[in-house]
């Protein structure tokens, strides 16, 4: 990294770090998630260059994914025949959201096919911009709608949990810090495996599968510790915050309504079929709507880490939907729209 890099980041992870800590003074819900989404969001807005560089990104969500692996034991399988009903809402809820917002992008907000179906689709970021760089679609529409979706699912989704039930607490048993250092070390190198293998979310894949191997073979017991926690929270935060840097104010006011109407389609499409999932399941509103938002896999499976839900059952649904997104998105979006 440059001098001018390194400076960038410092100054993207205290604004981060400042609104975790703002975030924990006045009480909000997962603090040190939401606040740095909150805080560097804004702060990128105003001209910081929130630039978080792909090792320490990846090193945070091989984190993540060491939490979600420490979840994984014998009776993870017996858990997970009971997943049926909700596995099966993914994708009909995936595809709810994209025919919904779509329609409403295009018909009500006057954005063209293209544009519309690529905004509208609720993950294969990087798959969809790419398509945009080629000549397809508006960049400041969906890079500014994407972004609006991922920052409400991270920012908006725990206060909106927190208006209902008390969400859980943690007190799992904490790895120590060799046993911590130990497991990421082996994760970093398969994650980088998996990426030259294209596999998505390839360091959290990566974490979790090392760490499910060392707890089931008994080598390990606990969760990184909050030493570790709260940084990867830090990290996370302002990774989904700094995606605002490539946006402009001039862009965010007037794509506002229709990124505000795409988040909220969004977020109501999820409520409405984790609240069916409620009646037939004994799943709790609050774990069924964060797996079944359309937010990205690493920041969804913090929420719910910082929140108390189960990170493996969220994991899993997430998983489920970039799977089905990579085969649906070349059929969604079609030939390319004569201009």
């Amino acid at each position: 990294m440059t001098l001018k890099a390194t400076g960038h980041l410092v100054c993207a992870l205290l604004v981060g770090a400042s609104g975790g800590g703002l975030a924990s003074a006045i009480g909000l819900p997962a603090p040190w998630l939401m606040g740095p989404t909150l805080l560097v969001a804004a702060a990128s807005l105003s001209g910081l260059r929130a630039e978080v560089p792909r090792w320490l990104r990846d090193g945070a969500f091989a984190c993540i994914g060491l939490s979600i692996g420490s979840g994984i034991d014998g009776q993870t399988l017996d858990h997970a025949r009971q997943w049926g009903p909700s596995l099966l809402a993914v994708p009909l809820c995936t595809l709810a959201v994209m025919l919904l917002s779509s329609a409403f992008l295009q018909r009500v907000c006057g954005l063209d096919r293209d544009s519309a179906r690529m905004a509208s689709s609720p993950g294969s970021m990087s798959y969809t911009l790419a398509l945009v760089l080629e000549g397809r679609g508006h960049l400041p529409s969906v890079l500014t709608i994407q972004s609006t979706r991922l920052f409400a699912m991270t920012a908006v989704l725990p206060p909106l949990l927190a208006l209902g039930a008390p969400l859980a607490s943690g007190g799992r048993v904490e790895l120590s810090l060799p046993a911590f250092a130990s497991l990421l070390a082996l994760a970093i190198p398969c994650g980088l495996l998996l990426s030259r293998w294209n596999v998505p979310v390839a360091s959290l894949m990566a974490g979790m599968v090392i760490s499910a191997i060392g707890h089931a073979a008994d080598w390990v017991h606990g969760v990184p510790p909050q030493l570790v926690s709260l940084p990867v929270y830090v990290v996370t935060g302002t990774v989904v915050g700094s995606r605002f840097t490539k946006i402009t104010l001039a862009d965010l006011r007037r794509l506002f309504p229709a990124a505000l109407s795409a988040m909220v389609i969004a977020l109501l499409v999820a409520a409405a079929f984790a609240w069916g999932l409620v009646q037939v399941s004994d799943l709790s509103l609050g774990q069924a709507w964060v797996a079944l938002a359309p937010g990205g896999v690493e920041a969804m499976v913090a929420v719910a880490l910082a929140l108390g839900f189960d990170p493996t059952f969220v994991a899993a649904h997430h998983f489920l939907r970039i799977i089905l997104l990579s085969v649906v998105m070349p059929l969604w979006l079609g030939r390319r729209t004569q201009a």
